[in-house]
């Protein structure tokens, strides 16, 4: 009984350091680049209708929790298939880093107002395409973005509750993505 009672304690109180990194996490020098794009829709929308700003919220949080359901689903695959799964895995390989960098100094010269990314049927030009729409789409993939590029950071606490978690059962790593 009282190992139950410690197991239950151990996982609130991670749960607890899963909620406090994350906040944390949002003003770590590496979610900069992730802020300023947020702001920036902040100042294109400042004058929309409240209403309508909030929905748009709503929606691209969606976005980042629909991205962190996918990588939690990855984390569960890969430790169902034998693998070793860990926090920023993907940023292991040299083509996603790249890819990434690309990307973010792609949207970088974009926000400069240097260019205006229109590389249709190609990954960056669809990606770009879809953070410059307005709307729903746009908010839902601003979500997503913002989770992937910041996805290789982490907070001194998150750490902890992340280590916690890759080493649970399925139900357990997936209420930690969500937290």
């Amino acid at each position: 009984q009282q190992a139950s009672g410690d197991a239950n304690q151990s996982l609130g109180l991670m749960l607890l350091y899963a909620l406090l990194g994350g906040l944390i996490l949002n003003v770590m020098p590496c979610v900069f680049p992730v802020i300023a794009l947020k702001i920036f829709g902040f100042v294109q929308q400042s004058q929309d209708e409240p209403r309508r700003v909030f929905w748009l919220g709503l929606i691209y949080g969606l976005g980042v929790l629909a991205s962190f359901l996918v990588m939690a689903a990855l984390v569960i695959g890969i430790k169902s298939a034998g693998g070793s799964a860990s926090w920023g895995m993907q940023f292991k390989s040299p083509q996603l880093s790249v890819g990434f960098i690309a990307l973010v100094v792609l949207i970088a010269l974009n926000l400069f107002g240097l260019f205006e990314v229109t590389l249709s049927g190609r990954a960056m030009g669809a990606a770009g395409d879809l953070a410059a729409k307005s709307g729903a789409s746009g908010a839902f993939f601003n979500g997503v973005l913002a989770t992937v590029l910041a996805t290789p950071c982490t907070a001194p606490i998150l750490a902890t509750a992340l280590g916690f978690a890759f080493a649970q059962p399925p139900l357990v790593i997936l209420l930690f993505f969500l937290t």
